[in-house]
């Protein structure tokens, strides 16, 4: 086995991309991160990006925007040797990894096999559903329209984008850094919202394409606004947009404490696919 590193997205894509393909819904945070950066060079900012090969084959990815968690994706059964061989990378070269992201049954392996190497202790804080759509099925609608949200609108959207990710669970963030960050998916026609009666009363966004797929994220309603199908009637009819526009797939994650939400993509058409989980180190990976 041989473990490399990329200075960048392509050579990583170069020797990766059908591996990250065969199970391209499963893989679309690690596969659509690595193609929107390579599509965004320099200005994407820091990535830092492993693999490794058993024989000349792919056997596991690894990608990380710092200092968020490693995302992964792997077979369990070469998860020892995989975290012998990224755990003494990561320690040589003072990487701080603060934990890992990716499907279940792999990413508890590479946990705890990289714990024992480190001295260190894991825990799961969150547990997520990959689900795929395919096909849109109707969903009762609700008062209101979806419309493209416009550059004036950037402060909104970050104060929404800064309210939901507590409630989410997900690393802080700093108001500029979700100002730019909203900003910049409202230049790009990515972030939409559900008005009704000329407000804006939920949230949501597309992106992440991969060959044949493509994501629906930032889904957010403010507490006010709950329990009148906002939120589910944007993310049908982005859905079903981006079907009409040539994917042959959407994906979301959800979390999977909430029945509730999960029950109304499934109404929709979507199915899961993958568990996935967030796994936070009690150390970090540096020396």
């Amino acid at each position: 086995m041989k473990l490399y590193a990329y200075p960048s997205p392509t050579p990583f894509l170069v020797q990766n991309r059908a591996f990250l393909e065969k199970h391209e819904a499963v893989n679309s945070l690690l596969y659509g991160l690595a193609l929107t950066h390579q599509k965004a060079g320099d200005e994407a900012g820091p990535l830092f990006l492993l693999s490794v090969q058993d024989e000349g084959e792919p056997i596991f990815c690894a990608l990380q925007t710092p200092p968020r968690k490693l995302v992964v994706c792997g077979e369990v059964a070469h998860a020892e040797a995989i975290a012998a061989l990224a755990s003494k990378y990561i320690s040589e070269n003072a990487i701080t990894i603060p934990g890992i992201n990716g499907p279940r049954a792999f990413a508890e392996a590479l946990a705890d096999a990289w714990s024992r190497r480190q001295g260190i202790g894991w825990k799961v804080s969150r547990r997520s559903g990959v689900y795929q759509l395919d096909a849109l099925q109707p969903v009762r609608p609700a008062p209101g329209r979806l419309r493209l949200a416009e550059e004036a609108e950037s402060g909104l959207a970050a104060g929404w984008r800064l309210a939901f990710i507590p409630e989410l669970g997900m690393e802080a963030e700093a108001p500029e850094q979700a100002r730019q960050a909203t900003a910049g998916m409202i230049r790009e026609n990515r972030l939409y919202f559900w008005e009704n009666e000329g407000r804006p009363v939920s949230m949501a966004a597309v992106g992440r394409p991969t060959p044949h797929g493509i994501s629906v994220y930032y889904v957010y309603t403010p507490p006010e606004y709950r329990g009148h199908g906002y939120a589910s009637n944007a993310v049908a009819q982005m859905s079903g947009n981006m079907l009409e526009q040539g994917y042959r797939f959407c994906t979301l994650f959800t979390d999977l404490s909430n029945p509730t939400s999960n029950k109304i993509y499934q109404a929709m058409g979507y199915y899961l696919v993958e568990e996935f989980v967030e796994i936070t180190f009690s150390l970090p990976q540096s020396r």
